[in-house]
């Protein structure tokens, strides 16, 4: 068992380096820069280039993802560049939402959030 584990966990690795990649990827793929899209028309030169570093723009591209993973894996998925907060904080949010609809769905649909479906298919059909 404990070697299935193992296994497995160490097939998610490329899978999470490859999600990581593509996120990384699209920050750069998408049109214009990433800055100018959030800062005000009239923002000076200055001011950009001081987000630019601030944000790690400034960098190679290599540079700026190792430094992004390396920051990953601490816990410190950076600030937003759209609301200005934690990036932890606001995935959080959103997966204590996720996990708040679930609960409610479950308890709507069963009466009970531990009790799988397959239960529920089974006695409807009178197997068990």
């Amino acid at each position: 068992m404990f070697q299935y584990i193992l296994r497995r966990v160490l097939l998610t690795l490329p899978i999470m380096l490859g999600v990581s990649l593509v996120c990384f990827a699209l920050v750069h793929l998408a049109p214009g820069d990433p800055l100018v899209s959030v800062l005000p028309p009239d923002a000076s030169a200055a001011l950009q280039e001081q987000l630019r570093q601030l944000y790690g723009f400034d960098r190679s591209y290599p540079e700026q993802f190792l430094s992004w993973i390396g920051r990953a894996i601490q816990g410190d998925l950076g600030t937003s560049i759209a609301t200005n907060r934690p990036v932890t904080a606001e995935v959080i949010r959103a997966v204590s939402n996720t996990f708040l609809s679930r609960a409610i769905f479950e308890l709507d649909r069963t009466g009970n959030p531990g009790r799988p479906w397959h239960l529920d298919r089974n006695q409807s059909t009178g197997h068990r």
